[in-house]
């Protein structure tokens, strides 16, 4: 290994001095990744350094101690040049580490002859977290059988990131993303590219296994392998294929990246990033046990529609029975007929207006405003497709320790979205058992509000 000096450790009068290029020393769980050299005189007091035995001594986080000889001992006249490379574990808790050089001689007994060491210099294991590899896949019963009604699924072949990629410098991700992620319940909907050195202590990390472990907000980990690895002379790129194990709820996802391999010795070699993060965003709840909102002008305007259809099945049997009739009553057949054409056009223009309701309904969308320290929101928009406000539903009363939400007040609002015509104030029924009861209508209308309405949790 050829001599850094901005990242050499230079020893002298018994003490360890810190490099001029100062980097993270580790990361918790790091094995064998960090390869320190030191350098220091050859001769100390007309003693011959280069013939003694070297070690580093180490005390972790945990107060544990031990010892391991150093390596690729090299030697100049006056100079001396040895490396530690830094075992597992070192790096077993997250917090400080001391750890010292020590020069020896052994005699035939197994005791110290000669003893020489520098003082005790500290450095520090970064934190991260532990892998359990425990998340599940989320469950997506509701939309796949969405799907399955509605038409066949279309397989991705490739997942391309058509992004910059993120930089590992050091052990830090430079992650800091100008757009959403993920949202809950995303399925390999994007890919996180990255790029790392490939040499590293002069480790050549190009044919390792390179893995994404993450940490979601349930406190489930798990661990991701990367795709689509590449490297150049001195870089790697590898992505990250987010899948439904990590974004099954919202919140906070921490990750870190490990590149696990084997070193020539046949130690094992595992390096850790410090960790980063990004949101899983909320969305909608998808529950196929709700119910759209009533609306009492479309049923009316449906019952019209009905009405009509039998009016005009009626005048039509008038009418044929008119014609079977003799010429004296005509007369009667004729306004028959002419009741019946009214009657049918009657019927084609509640039809079409029953359409067009039907299309203004299903355009109609929801937004929800004030949420509470439980969760529910205490007003509900409706919002037609042209932006103007339908309807609006807001609770009423306050939820405390001791008392619940009294009523919902419903305003429906005209054409202009500021006419108010209809209001009405809804009591809110709670059984002995604290669950919502009533009308199906106020029902639905509090399912947007909130679904913990109807699992006891809002008490």
């Amino acid at each position: 290994m050829a001599v850094k000096n901005d990242t050499t450790y230079i020893m002298a009068d018994r003490t360890i001095g810190l490099p001029l290029n100062i980097d993270t020393f580790g990361v918790l769980g790091d094995a064998n990744a960090k390869v320190v050299e030191f350098r220091t005189s050859r001769f100390s007091d007309g003693v011959d350094l280069s013939e003694k035995t070297i070690y580093i001594c180490y005390k972790n986080a945990f107060d544990d101690t031990g010892e391991t000889p150093c390596t690729d001992i090299k030697l100049t006249n006056t100079a001396l040049t040895f490396h530690w490379i830094v075992p597992p574990e070192v790096a077993a808790a997250t917090g400080n580490i001391e750890f010292y050089v020590e020069f020896r001689t052994i005699d035939s007994d197994g005791n110290k002859i000669y003893c020489m060491k520098t003082k005790p210099i500290t450095r520090y294991i970064e934190d991260s977290f532990y892998i359990y590899n425990n998340a599940s896949e989320a469950d997506y019963s509701i939309i796949d059988s969405w799907i399955q009604n509605n038409g066949d699924r279309i397989d991705r072949d490739d997942l391309m990131d058509t992004d910059l990629p993120f930089k590992v410098k050091d052990r830090d991700i430079l992650f800091h993303p100008d757009k959403i992620v993920a949202v809950k319940d995303d399925n390999l909907s994007q890919a996180l590219t990255f790029r790392l050195k490939r040499t590293v202590d002069n480790i050549d990390r190009s044919n390792m296994a390179f893995a994404f472990a993450f940490l979601n907000e349930n406190g489930e980990t798990g661990i991701a392998p990367a795709c689509n690895i590449m490297h150049t002379e001195d870089e790697i790129f590898i992505s990250w294929a987010l899948e439904s194990a990590a974004t099954k709820v919202s919140g906070e996802v921490h990750f870190f990246i490990f590149v696990a391999g084997t070193l020539s010795d046949g130690k094992r070699y595992l390096w850790n990033t410090k960790p980063a993060s990004f949101v899983v965003e909320s969305t909608l709840e998808i529950d196929n046990n709700l119910e759209i909102p009533t609306e009492k002008w479309y049923e009316t305007l449906l019952l019209e529609v009905d009405n009509a259809v039998k009016q005009a099945s009626n005048y039509a049997n008038k009418a044929k029975e008119a014609y079977n009739s003799t010429s004296t009553i005509q007369t009667i057949a004729d306004q028959t007929l002419a009741d019946c054409k009214e009657a049918e056009l009657n019927s084609q223009k509640f039809a079409l207006q029953a359409k067009e309701a039907f299309s203004a309904l299903n355009d109609i969308s929801i937004t929800r405003e004030d949420k509470d320290s439980n969760g529910i929101f205490k007003t509900v928009k409706y919002i037609r497709q042209d932006g103007s406000l339908h309807m609006k539903t807001a609770l009423l009363g306050e939820m405390t320790d001791t008392a619940k939400y009294t009523g919902l007040l419903v305003e429906i609002y005209g054409s202009d979205g500021t006419t108010l015509i209809f209001t009405k104030n809804y009591s809110i029924i709670y059984d002995d058992d604290g669950d919502v009861t009533g009308q199906l209508t106020i029902l639905n209308y509090l399912s947007y509000h909130t679904t913990k309405f109807f699992n006891n949790e809002a008490v």
